[in-house]
């Protein structure tokens, strides 16, 4: 079945702000690039779409799994009252047996978590999820330091858990929950504050050695920080709390984890790469980072003694969601070094209000009985987020207050957008290069507040927006007999509004492509402004080749300080823009914290670029937290999605037009024709098993490792490739194909450096799985006879190729049967024997 083109005209939505004053600016999404950021390729759900509950107590289970959580495919994956010493009494006693603690174990589980009814709760549970202690409940654990107690942490992981009735032991163990702003609560005398952090840092140590002793293959770490707002008091809140925490961690120890309510943007941006800045010089490696809580949060919303919330509105509700969204984003930033991200919503049994009561703010559900039981706005969240998965794809914007995420699986692509700032964008997109498959469908789930005046009820919960919250999901555009479904060009979107688009394709997207990302980090954190000064940050070791660096400037200045400093790359200035994602954000009245951003090109940043910031005279005062650097490499077609980033472009323009593509705007092909084999095999060797016949260049190698069939294949890594001379001759038409694994193996067939064209939308490749051998073909005729090269090649990324053929191919009659074709004669003194000719 060949390709099909698909028409970038004309699909434009008027947003539900239309008339409102906007602004302009753009997204670029290339479907069939694949970005692969520090190796990793693949979007986690496990990881990244996950709720915030625990089994124990969850009510009216069946119908919260049948309606809710199974279609939507969420995950439950933290319980903050599920750790040792939180679920389990016993190591209060003075002493345990270990065969006393099993039998508790085995009876709590009976008692607890094998109820008749959890059935469908139990399909949520899953080995990669998170539990945590009460820090207050384990103030004396805290303070004795007993082996007893390490041993209880590894016991209690033993026993309250069986993989073999559906409970399973988590993989996550946070050893407290928020310690550090309990720190006075639990100090056992007058300890000062940064003497109760390395406690607390050095008794997860030691339940780390011990815990990980039984069981090598869970991870551990905290403090699950509850405040992060590393710049107040000029980063003091950072240097007596995580910092110290930073300090004492020993290797055990697998992640740090922080929670993140009302820091999605530029603040969180920054956040993180102070972390991994400061753990990379102090510690020479980058722990993973685990947010187990984030979304939206205030105190006044909940009396969390009383178990009464305040009467809640749409306006809450969207607040809970953007910030989650907003966050979500940030983190997708880093998706390498992420290894849990858990969305403060819960459908937990704990948190059960009266009947008639305002339900709990974060509750996705509300539930009396099985008969009474309904679902709440927020499940929207998670909407947005149904069947997303898949691999990422690259994309991006032009401002940093448009965040964009996409990706690909299967025949189906996505796109997550969000606005963060506090006005309506018009947004035009741009999806370069070509598109090798049908579109059939695109469809998209919007999520925005239509604003209002407050209400009495909205200023009461301290709300910045009130309104009428809106939630839409349509089908925008779909294929009509020969005309295919239409990619959207353009958007207007509100403040804070979350869009998901999907692309539905005919066949499994062809994302032969590869964009390789890299971050660096610079040798200094937390440099004090000064005005008329250099500030100087060294990098070494960046990749070279074809490509952008982001260079990426965390600062914090006083609110009337200045936010646009100099900025210089091997002593040249840059042009930048000086906004971060979501603007200033009001939380200090002293202070603001972001990071912005100024795009290069690797030729210009060089392997040890020095980046150089110098802030006007009479604008001293603020911190430069970090300078980091994000690298995007690519090759070929590639960089046509980085087209037109200070001087990067294509180097061969045709292959911003994939030659097994049809180019934008194309006549749709004439219906598929079957094609029959006839004849001998043309290519020697064609199953890999040894290296003749083929001459290889680039690293490319026979492996055992990798083969579909027979003893062994062939492994291309990024450059890699082989080929073989074949005769082919003019009046014939020929199919080439092989079986791959990896999408970006490139067929070429020339002579005299010339390559033969492709027969018009011929090239298609379909993929079992994305794990999977697929099939790749390809079909060409060569303009005369003679010898030609047979190349494959991997020019975007690592493929695997087995058992490949080359024949002379035949149109089949309607019936089924081959075209009655002339046999052509050979040409004089050929010697069926010598050469490979038919």
């Amino acid at each position: 079945m060949a390709g099909f083109w698909i028409s970038l005209l004309v699909v434009t939505t008027v947003g539900m702000v239309a008339g409102l004053r906007t602004k302009q600016e753009s997204i670029t999404c290339d479907l069939e690039t694949i970005l692969r950021t520090e190796g990793t390729v693949r979007f986690d759900r496990d990881v990244f779409v996950v709720a915030h509950g625990r089994y124990s107590e969850a009510q009216v289970p069946k119908e919260i799994m049948r309606r809710f959580a199974d279609p939507l495919n969420i995950d439950f994956g933290r319980s903050g009252g599920d750790g040792p010493f939180t679920a389990s009494d016993l190591w209060e006693q003075d002493s345990i047996t270990e065969q006393e603690m099993e039998t508790a174990g085995r009876r709590a589980m009976l008692t607890k978590y094998f109820c008749k009814d959890c059935g469908f709760t139990r399909t949520q549970i899953k080995p990669l999820r998170i539990v945590s202690d009460t820090a207050l409940r384990m103030r004396t654990v805290i303070n004795r330091f007993s082996r007893d107690d390490d041993y209880y942490a590894a016991n209690y992981f033993n026993y309250y858990f069986d993989d073999s009735r559906g409970y399973y032991r988590p993989l996550i163990y946070e050893c407290f929950n928020e310690p550090l702003g309990k720190w006075r609560a639990l100090r056992p005398g007058d300890q000062t504050e940064r003497e109760m952090i390395i406690r607390l840092t050095r008794r997860c140590n030691r339940l780390c050695t011990t815990v990980k002793l039984f069981h090598p293959d869970m991870k551990v770490g905290g403090p699950a920080a509850a405040f992060t707002r590393p710049y107040f008091h000029r980063f003091d809140y950072f240097r007596e709390k995580m910092k110290v925490w930073l300090d004492n961690i020993n290797d055990c120890q697998d992640f740090i984890s922080e929670h993140l309510y009302d820091v999605g943007g530029g603040i969180l941006e920054g956040n993180i790469d102070l972390l991994e800045t400061y753990m990379k010089i102090q510690k020479g490696k980058i722990y993973k980072y685990v947010a187990s809580e984030f979304g939206s949060f205030n105190r006044i919303w909940y009396d969390k003694e009383n178990r009464k919330a305040m009467p809640g509105t749409d306006g809450q509700e969207f607040q809970i969601m953007a910030e989650a969204m907003k966050v979500l984003h940030g983190l997708l930033r880093t998706p390498d070094n992420i290894d849990k991200a858990v969305t403060f919503m819960t459908a937990d049994g704990g948190f059960r209000v009266d009947p008639g009561d305002p339900k709990y703010p974060w509750s996705l559900t509300v539930a009396r009985s099985e008969a009474n039981f309904r679902m709440t706005n927020l499940v929207r969240y998670y909407r947005l987020l149904q069947g997303v998965s898949g691999r990422f794809t690259y994309s991006t914007s032009s401002h940093p207050d448009i965040y964009v995420h996409s990706f690909v699986s299967r025949n189906k692509s996505w796109m997550l957008i969000q606005n963060l700032r506090d006005s309506p964008v018009d947004l035009q997109f741009k999806f370069p290069g070509t598109i090798s498959r049908r579109l059939e469908r695109v469809s998209r789930k919007r999520l925005y507040l239509v604003d209002a005046p407050l209400t009495a009820r909205d200023k009461a919960l301290n709300l910045e927006r009130g309104g009428r919250m809106v939630y839409e999901n349509t089908i925008i555009s779909r294929e009509s007999g020969n005309r295919p479904a239409q990619l959207p060009s353009n958007l207007t979107i509100g403040h804070d509004e979350m869009v998901t688009y999907e692309f539905t394709f005919n066949e499994n997207v062809n994302a032969r492509r590869e964009i390789n990302r890299t971050r660096h980090y610079s040798d200094k954190v937390l440099v004090d402004i000064r005005s008329g000064v250099d500030h100087v940050f060294m990098f070494n070791g960046l990749p070279t080749g074809r490509g952008v660096g982001t260079i990426r400037v965390a600062h914090s200045r006083g609110w009337s300080r200045s936010d646009d400093p100099e900025v210089k790359v091997n002593g040249v200035p840059v042009q930048y823009h000086p906004d971060f994602a979501g603007g200033k954000r009001d939380h200090n009245k002293f202070a603001w914290f972001g990071a912005f951003s100024a795009t290069v090109s690797l030729e210009r940043l060089g392997r040890n670029p020095k980046v150089t910031i110098r802030y006007p005279p009479g604008s001293g005062g603020g911190t430069i937290s970090s300078v980091t650097i994000q690298v995007d490499n690519c090759e070929g077609a590639a960089c046509c999605a980085l087209d037109g980033i200070d001087g990067v472009t294509g180097e061969e323009p045709e292959l911003c037009d994939s030659p097994f593509a049809y180019p934008i705007g194309a006549p749709a092909p004439p219906p598929t024709v079957d094609w029959y084999e006839i004849g001998p095999p043309l290519l020697q060797n064609r199953g890999f098993e040894s290296d003749s016949a083929w001459d290889f260049a680039g690293g490319a190698r026979i492996s055992e490792l990798y083969r579909r069939r027979g003893t062994a294949g062939l492994y291309l890594p990024v450059g890699g490739m082989v080929q073989q001379v074949v005769r082919l001759r003019e009046s014939f038409t020929y199919r080439l194909s092989c079986a791959t694994v990896g999408l970006l193996v490139r067929f070429l067939v020339f002579r005299d450096r010339t390559p033969v064209p492709v027969a018009r939308g011929y090239e298609r490749a379909y993929y079992m799985g994305e794990a999977d051998f697929g099939e790749k073909q390809m079909r060409f005729s060569v303009p005369e006879d003679g010898n030609y090269i047979v190349r494959l090649l991997a020019d975007n990324g690592r493929a695997v190729v087995d058992n490949c053929r080359l024949y002379r191919v035949i149109p089949r009659r309607p019936n089924g049967e081959p075209a009655a074709t002339p046999r052509p004669q050979p040409p004089a003194g050929w010697n069926s024997r010598g050469d490979n000719y038919f």
